[in-house]
């Protein structure tokens, strides 16, 4: 039968964030290699703030993120402040036929202690986590979905310390990736150089 679909609009407002930094002229004169290592170690703080927002944000002047998405869904525990085999199992029973081969497990460093000792069985001596350790790469999985530590998710216990997603299905949208600006007119008395990287992006999930 004729079937026509249903369309609809996802708007993305693009968010500032920042990065500001001051610094004399004698500390770039003195240490030669900072000018080389400023960008890159300001980067990496601001990806790391993107990384915050697109896993736990509001959408309040940031992106919305995983955890506040109206159609993420909340599996109960069989055991409060723990996690077992079957809440891992009971994850994967709720996720989407056509995303279990492309999911990922993130998880918080406190979870993943966790799930290395976690058994299949109690006492199947068969662990949840397997790893396949080569000269290159170091992959760990769960029924098959790779396995990834984020310290940004909250600590074992509370609600999104394990995270199931298809990150298919997360918009991530840039406006103005990476300005690097340096100045040293709003300073120019006290010798001291400024120091700024503005990202202008937004992300939400798509379902």
């Amino acid at each position: 039968s004729r079937v026509t679909p249903r369309l609809r609009a996802i708007r993305y407002e693009a968010k500032k964030l920042g990065i500001f930094i001051s610094c004399t002229s004698e500390v770039f004169q003195d240490a030669t290699g900072l000018s080389a290592s400023l960008l890159p170690l300001m980067r990496n703080n601001l990806s790391s703030a993107v990384d915050q927002a697109v896993l736990t944000g509001s959408g309040a002047g940031e992106p919305t993120g995983i955890l506040t998405a109206p159609a993420t869904i909340a599996v109960t525990r069989t055991s409060a402040g723990t996690v077992t085999f079957d809440d891992l199992a009971a994850m994967m029973g709720r996720m989407l036929p056509s995303s279990i081969r492309r999911c990922v497990w993130i998880v918080a460093p406190s979870v993943f202690k966790t799930l290395v000792g976690l058994q299949v069985g109690a006492a199947s001596g068969v662990l949840a986590m397997s790893a396949r350790t080569g000269a290159a790469d170091f992959k760990m999985a769960i029924l098959g979905a790779e396995v990834r530590i984020s310290d940004k998710l909250p600590e074992r216990g509370d609600r999104g310390d394990i995270i199931l997603a298809d990150l298919g299905y997360y918009g991530y949208a840039v406006r103005e990736s990476g300005r690097f600006e340096k100045s040293n007119s709003p300073s120019w008395t006290q010798d001291v150089l400024d120091f700024r990287l503005i990202l202008r992006c937004d992300g939400k999930p798509l379902v």
